[in-house]
């Protein structure tokens, strides 16, 4: 719970003013996505202790209930980082998927997140702006139809 307030302290902060905002949001994100990293990591330990134990489908499940969720978490919010602190996050992705195929390290990561239908970390922060840009297009244009619809009553 305390990420989720810090996080939304800095969306105000970072919606401020966009220099300084930035500035703001830059000088601790190092540290909350490595904190992230880390919780990812340790709960993709507990997940490969009882892998045997699941099934295919019920392990993809945990995988993203548990790891994806916080690799998208705040996605927005990473849109204005540098890739370098995006690419932090991006091991968190492929041992997820190593641990769904119980393959090594050695092989390719590339088909194994294609078969998932994951796309690698800045891909899915620009995805999810497109869709966040879309949907509020999506919603002014339905508020304006609605409006005008019940403008004659």
């Amino acid at each position: 719970m305390a990420l989720l307030l810090t996080t939304t302290t800095e969306l105000v902060n970072f919606s401020g003013s966009c220099r300084v905002g930035s500035r703001l949001f830059r000088v601790g994100s190092s540290r909350k996505i490595w904190t992230r990293v880390q919780l990812c990591f340790a709960a993709l330990r507990q997940i490969r202790s009882v892998r045997r134990s699941l099934s295919r489908h019920a392990l993809l499940t945990l995988v993203r209930a548990l790891i994806v969720s916080k690799v998208d978490y705040c996605n927005s919010v990473l849109a204005g980082i540098s890739g370098q602190l995006q690419d932090q996050l991006q091991p968190v992705l492929n041992a997820a998927a190593r641990l769904v195929f119980s393959t090594r390290r050695s092989e390719r990561i590339t088909p194994l997140l294609r078969e998932l239908h994951w796309l690698r970390v800045p891909e899915r922060v620009t995805s999810r702006l497109c869709v966040l840009a879309y949907r509020a297009a999506f919603m002014e244009q339905r508020r304006r139809t609605l409006l005008g619809a019940f403008s004659g009553f």
